[in-house]
């Protein structure tokens, strides 16, 4: 049982006046066609009418479970009136079926408990229903290119910021330590075991970096120092050096996205401090000199996930510095002109992409935006397309990956991630 609690001082309550205390509905229904749709919030007002001398007027609000997630603080909007706000539980904690709920409002004078001094009318009662549809979107396993996620190996010998990337036909991990070193590993096992390659180190970043790997090379940029500065430097590395491309390609930022596409890297977005950056940057020599090239471009973001497809550049997601995911889908031809596509909120994009995770790959023709846990809990799902527009849920890994690190690599025929905390990371990989 839930309860809340607003006040106000008013002329209009009290003295021994005849008074009335009504709302504006009795019943509200809430209904979801499936259990990743959000239902919207809904609005009560409150209206006491009265004569007297005045008092302070309180209303307290009692909701029963399961239908109701939260209901607002009571806004007073005049001397006679107040709202609040709704907020059904969310479809996907209850599953298909009815939910009821009761809440009770009750309008007193002079006593914050409403135990005495109730208004004549209060308390009044709502009866909450709701109503929820099958379970998922699209939801057919069956459907599934990837079948499952399987641990490729449950602790690496590397800890810090981790970003899996491939060079060749190998699956490598760009490690960065708390000191700003940054090492490169190896796995020749599809994922088992890792081994650190003989290039020294290199003082690059701490943290937040951005990759891309190549055939030929692993380019990194961007990311914050030991200090906890941005950078805005880009190295590449050979397989078996590290060379500093540039040391100031483009203003510092962390948190961002890199891809390469029609032959050019490109970087877009991610944050500086407390700012939030929206531009997209590119090179046509592997990161030696840059030009901001967007004129038209998707809002400031950070942990933006960037892949090249069916001959463009798309952008997955992001959050704002409000933490909330940017249910969103951006995509360019060349980089510099983008539009955003369609995505329909309670599609499997659009619920994936709620809880970001920066990490997509495309693999055999289609791109996959990889969740950070179940699908069926719909803000975490992993979702794929074949052509940018139709999306539909995939396998996600489990049990979810709640600290899932930026970054995939594509090898072999399957997807490699990394998750893990503080400690050792792990690695998981897809099954067809």
């Amino acid at each position: 049982m839930c309860a809340w609690m607003a006040v106000a001082a008013t002329g209009a309550c009290g003295g021994g006046g005849e008074v009335d205390f009504e709302l504006s509905t009795d019943r509200l229904l809430f209904t979801a066609a499936h259990t990743c749709a959000f239902p919207p919030a809904q609005e009560v007002t409150a209206t006491v009418r009265a004569r007297g001398d005045g008092g302070t007027l309180y209303i307290v609000i009692v909701s029963t479970d399961p239908a109701v997630e939260s209901i607002s603080d009571v806004q007073i909007t005049s001397q006679t009136m107040g709202r609040a706000v709704v907020t059904p539980a969310q479809a996907s904690s209850l599953g298909p079926g009815v939910f009821t709920s009761t809440i009770t409002v009750s309008a007193c004078v002079d006593d914050p408990t409403c135990a005495t001094g109730q208004l004549s009318g209060s308390p009044r009662r709502i009866d909450v229903r709701y109503e929820i549809g099958e379970p998922g979107i699209t939801d057919d396993p069956s459907a599934y290119t990837v079948s499952r996620w399987e641990v490729a190996a449950r602790s690496t010998p590397f800890v810090g910021d981790v970003r899996l990337t491939s060079l060749g036909l190998e699956p490598h991990a760009v490690v960065a330590t708390a000191a700003g070193e940054v090492s490169v590993y190896r796995s020749g096992d599809a994922g088992a075991s890792w081994q650190r390659l003989p290039a020294p180190a290199v003082v690059a970043a701490a943290a937040d970096f951005a990759v891309v790997g190549t055939d030929t090379a692993i380019y990194m940029s961007g990311g914050t120092s030991a200090a906890g500065a941005a950078t805005g430097a880009v190295w590449k590395f050979d397989g078996s050096t590290w060379t500093q491309q540039t040391a100031t390609a483009f203003p510092a930022r962390a948190r961002h996205a890199m891809a390469q596409h029609g032959g050019r890297l490109h970087v877009l977005g991610g944050r500086a401090g407390g700012v939030l950056l929206d531009d997209v940057w590119a090179s046509d020599d592997e990161g030696v000199t840059w030009t901001q090239v967007a004129t038209t471009h998707f809002p400031a973001r950070y942990d933006v996930c960037a892949a090249s497809f069916g001959g463009a550049l798309y952008a997955l997601g992001g959050t704002t510095l409000f933490a909330d995911g940017r249910a969103e889908l951006w995509r360019s031809n060349d980089g510099a002109v983008w539009s955003q596509v369609a995505l329909p909120v309670n599609t499997p994009l659009y619920q994936a992409t709620l809880t970001p995770s920066a990490r997509c790959a495309v693999l055999d023709d289609r791109l996959y935006y990889i969740g950070i846990g179940a699908s069926y809990t719909c803000l975490a799902a992993s979702v794929s397309t074949a052509n940018g527009t139709d999306w539909q849920f995939e396998a996600a890994v489990d049990p979810p990956d709640y600290s899932a690190l930026p970054g995939a690599a594509v090898v072999g025929g399957a997807i490699y991630i990394a998750s893990g905390g503080n400690g050792a990371r792990s690695i998981y990989r897809s099954v067809r």
